[in-house]
């Protein structure tokens, strides 16, 4: 079915100015509002949700997410686990993320779908659609299963942490990050990310 759309679809290369305006019109968080000034944006996301879809970190690519507090660990007795702090490193970025409007967001998504399609086949997929990136990316962090309480964690090294339980810490890196939000964190983006897969009509599970 045709998309009816409110604008002139640019090429790839010019298409910051439409997509900052619009974009900028899903949320009022200042967090987005950092990430909407930058350039690049439709191949920054697309790289982004690539990223998560393998499995990899999307860290290079959303840089405005990165906490600027140091991660810190509880000791109690010789058992380390993660400090409820270091959940709280995340508590903006995730309120940027589920500030999102569903709707809104669904319907631009659907508007420049061209676009996403030629910058995920730029990255070397031919042929293939976005909505393949993204199905995953929904798929692969809708499935973790979230921890009630802090995991236990050893250190590795200066200032580089790993989850004591082997079964989380084989987990990927994609994976991991959800992890590291905190459990109600890590829900209230679960929640989000399943409300985009249906607006979308691309969850598998």
């Amino acid at each position: 079915m045709p998309v009816e759309r409110s604008f002139v679809l640019p090429t790839l290369d010019s298409s910051d100015a439409i997509v900052r305006e619009l974009a900028a019109r899903l949320s009022a968080n200042p967090r987005l509002a950092a990430w909407f000034a930058s350039d690049e944006l439709l191949r920054r996301f697309v790289a982004a949700v690539t990223n998560l879809a393998e499995g990899a970190s999307p860290a290079p690519h959303v840089r405005f997410l990165t906490p600027e507090a140091a991660f810190v660990v509880r000791d109690s007795s010789g058992r380390r686990t993660i400090d409820p702090a270091s959940f709280r490193r995340y508590d903006l970025a995730t309120e940027a993320f589920v500030s999102l409007n569903v709707a809104g967001t669904a319907k631009l998504y659907r508007e420049l779908q061209p676009l996403l399609d030629q910058a995920y086949q730029e990255l070397g997929y031919p042929g293939r659609g976005f909505d393949e990136a993204m199905t995953l990316a929904i798929d692969r962090l809708t499935s973790v299963p979230i921890l009630d309480e802090a995991p236990e964690v050893v250190a590795k090294g200066a200032s580089v942490w790993a989850f004591a339980d082997p079964d989380l810490e084989s987990r990927s890196a994609a994976e991991k990050h959800l992890l590291r939000l905190g459990s109600e964190n890590a829900r209230r983006a679960q929640a989000k990310l399943r409300e985009l897969g249906d607006a979308l009509e691309l969850t598998q599970n």
